[in-house]
């Protein structure tokens, strides 16, 4: 239940974008990421699964907690001090990546060690395409963002 919770309060992060006048930061990935996750972490509490699907949760938790850390420090230091922190923001989208990878892995695991039910089976595939639907989501928001402004670089160097 508290997972839940949780999950359901980081869609607050949303409100507060759309408070603030901040659409361009609610992306398709952004819902689609909070919306899925309340909904998993729902029906991953309503199955016998329960403990073996609580480390992809709070794994995500974990690395919620690094990019939350890094929006405070980005909201409190200096610009000056922020600009140097920009490849952080890269690293934490491959972070996010990495996580997701492990997460799927995971999910192959606990299919093959437990004699799943059928409605396991039915939780674990739709938990499972959720999560490389996001892992492919944010491999594409890591492509737009860091990839064209790494070959833009180049182009300006090579003028």
């Amino acid at each position: 239940m508290f997972l839940y919770f949780l999950k359901a309060s980081e869609m607050t992060e949303t409100v507060v974008f759309a408070l603030r006048k901040k659409t361009n930061q609610i992306s398709f990935l952004h819902v689609f990421h909070h919306s899925v996750m309340v909904l998993l972490v729902y029906f991953a509490g309503n199955t016998e699964l329960t403990r073996a699907v609580y480390f992809p949760f709070i794994l995500n938790s974990c690395v919620h907690v690094v990019m939350y850390s890094y929006y405070l420090a980005a909201a409190v230091l200096s610009k000056e001090i922020v600009a140097k922190l920009t490849p952080v923001k890269q690293l934490i989208t491959i972070l996010q990546m990495v996580q997701f990878f492990f997460i799927m892995l995971h999910t192959v695991v606990v299919r093959l060690y437990f004699q799943c039910q059928f409605n396991h089976d039915v939780f674990l595939f739709i938990f499972f395409i959720s999560v490389g639907v996001m892992f492919y989501l944010f491999y594409d928001f890591y492509k737009k963002t860091y990839l064209k402004s790494d070959k833009s670089l180049k182009q300006k160097k090579v003028k």
